[in-house]
């Protein structure tokens, strides 16, 4: 039986795959689980639609991240203060949360999770770069200042 896949399923196929599978398993478990739907022909238009609204969709994405990128990407770089000791060593540390802080004053808007921080929270007095993840392959880098109160 053909069936369209609404939903990912592991080692099946991914949204709007066209896969055939025995109709038991299409019948009893796909269908009422609303993983999937018959094929028909009112059916393929749909994904037709859906897929090329997709399609729009991720290339509106893209352009936003790729902007996001270029701005990121202008700014020379963040300077941060912190509190330290004799040795450079910071009070705490500088992570995502500061970062995110000063780069919204900056007028650009991130989420937390888009920041890598590739060593983990910053713990000294430096300079360090990290990378902001825009998008799959999109990409911003910047250096981080961390400078003496």
């Amino acid at each position: 039986m053909n069936v369209f896949l609404i939903k990912k399923i592991l080692n099946l196929g991914n949204i709007g795959d066209k896969i055939n599978v025995k109709n038991g398993y299409a019948r009893n478990f796909l269908i009422p689980k609303e993983k999937a739907i018959l094929v028909t022909k009112e059916n393929i238009e749909y994904f037709k639609k859906k897929q090329l609204q997709e399609k729009l969709k991720i290339k509106k994405i893209k352009k936003i991240a790729q902007i996001k990128a270029d701005k990121i990407n202008k700014l020379s770089n963040i300077i941060i203060y912190a509190k330290s000791g004799e040795k450079g060593k910071i009070f705490g540390s500088i992570g995502y949360k500061e970062i995110l802080k000063e780069i919204k004053l900056m007028g650009i808007n991130l989420i937390k999770k888009e920041i890598k921080l590739p060593n983990g929270p910053l713990k000294n007095i430096g300079d360090y770069k990290i990378y902001i993840k825009l998008y799959n392959k999109i990409y911003a880098n910047v250096i981080v200042k961390i400078l003496k109160k």
